[in-house]
């Protein structure tokens, strides 16, 4: 069953994801070079 505590965790998990996934977008706009694959 789900508590505040791993709803808190999963939201946690899941902005630290996106994060990571909009900061590979940003760099590979400014570097296609790298990221043509």
């Amino acid at each position: 069953d789900f508590t505040d505590a791993n709803l808190h965790g999963i939201s946690q998990n899941v902005f630290h994801a996106l994060g990571i996934l909009m900061q590979t977008a940003i760099y590979c706009k400014y570097a296609d070079d790298l990221c043509e694959e």
